[in-house]
């Protein structure tokens, strides 16, 4: 799992670059704020908001 993580913070540095991408997909975002909120980080690596993984 780790090495996934590792190989999608080195495709995308910034992942607020990418929810800042896909503001107007505001489910997108709010799922994402949900999940920092209760614990959860979601990380967003595509411009259409799709969930790729959950720690």
């Amino acid at each position: 799992m780790s090495d996934a993580v590792e190989q999608q913070l080195e495709i995308y540095p910034s992942p607020e670059a990418s929810i800042t991408g896909a503001t107007e997909l505001c489910s997108g975002v709010s799922e994402t704020m949900e999940g920092v909120a209760t614990g959860g980080t979601y990380h967003i690596v595509n411009t259409s908001g799709h969930r790729a993984a959950q720690y």
